[in-house]
């Protein structure tokens, strides 16, 4: 199945794309994904995926928990807010 990953910030740079289409095994966790997509773009990029106090959207809704993927669905991976 066929989904479409969003990245900001440092994981853009570091994948060099701000978005990747991706064929997943059916029953993919956003989990599973992350780990997917560290074989193929790299371990730096996984690595900004997995950095605390990224945020992830789920077809634009915020999620906290490790939900399984559809076909079609867009999933965002947005840096931690910082200030100054």
């Amino acid at each position: 199945m066929n989904v479409r990953v969003r990245f900001f910030a440092a994981a853009r740079e570091a994948a060099g794309a701000s978005t990747l289409e991706l064929d997943v095994p059916l029953g993919t966790t956003v989990r599973g994904l992350i780990a997917l997509i560290g074989q193929r773009c790299g371990e730096r990029v996984r690595a900004e995926l997995a950095t605390a106090g990224t945020r992830i959207a789920l077809n634009q809704e915020l999620i906290d928990d490790d939900p399984s993927l559809s076909g079609g669905d867009e999933i965002a991976f947005m840096p931690p807010v910082t200030g100054g």
